[in-house]
C-alpha cells in the first residue's frame, strides 16, 4: 500500500501544474505564430503545429 502511495504521489510531481502548462503552450503557439507571420513557416505548419501543442 504504501508503495502504491509513493508511485501516486511521484507521478504527481512530474507533471506541470495546469496554468504552467497552459501558459507554455500559448508561448509555443505565439512564437510559431511569429515565424507564419515572418514567412518562415508556412499555414498548413502552423496549423499542424497548434493542433500538435493544443493535444
Amino acid at each position: 500500500m504504501f508503495e502504491q502511495a509513493h508511485i501516486i504521489c511521484e507521478r504527481k510531481s512530474n507533471q506541470k501544474p495546469l496554468t504552467e502548462t497552459a501558459f507554455s503552450v500559448a508561448d509555443e503557439i505565439k512564437k510559431f505564430k511569429e515565424l507564419l507571420d515572418d514567412g518562415i513557416i508556412t499555414e498548413e505548419e502552423f496549423h499542424k503545429k497548434k493542433l500538435e501543442l493544443l493535444r
